[in-house]
């Protein structure tokens, strides 16, 4: 196998498992997005293709931040007082709930990334898993009903009346 000049460091095979002619390839540096500005993205017309992966990795990312949940936060405070032992404990805990951004999905063959952004739901949980209720407020008193699907970009779930999670599937 003839060593790969086009791709320093590839030894004699390039980095897709090919080797002599077959290794030709073009620098995504190389490559020009060529249309109109892209505002969910930040890709602008001309931009190079690394440079617009970049930014849809940094989307990704953003996206993954808020949909991580919102945990209820707990405070306990104790204090001990005199020669015979005294102890108060103050507990505060924050809002019983988590907060979620989900996509609805309309159709369960649409892929997870296709999906609609919705309000944030709520759940008494900090994980989203099958049998575990989704809820439109904060009191978790009324039941998420909406789309049949819904997705976290990583994982898919069928929404059953009474807004309870089931049939998860990877996305």
């Amino acid at each position: 196998m003839p060593f790969n000049t086009n791709c320093p460091g590839c030894g004699s095979l390039g980095p897709c498992g090919c080797s002599g002619d077959q290794c030709d390839f073009v620098s995504s540096d190389n490559v020009k997005y060529i249309g109109p500005n892209l505002a969910g993205t930040g890709i602008q017309s001309c931009d190079d293709l690394t440079v617009a992966l970049q930014k849809i990795d940094n989307a990704i990312a953003l996206i993954e931040a808020q949909i991580s949940p919102t945990p209820p936060t707990t405070t306990t405070t104790s204090t001990s007082a005199g020669p015979t032992t005294s102890t108060t404990s103050t507990t505060t805990t924050g809002p019983g709930y988590y907060s979620w951004y989900l996509g609805g999905l309309a159709n369960i063959a649409n892929p997870c990334t296709s999906a609609i952004l919705l309000p944030i739901l709520y759940t008494s949980v900090p994980v989203l898993a099958n049998g575990v209720v989704l809820y439109t407020n904060t009191a978790l008193t009324t039941t998420y009903s909406g789309y049949i699907y819904i997705t976290n970009l990583s994982t898919r779930w069928t929404v059953s009346s009474g807004g309870v999670l089931s049939a998860a599937n990877s996305c």
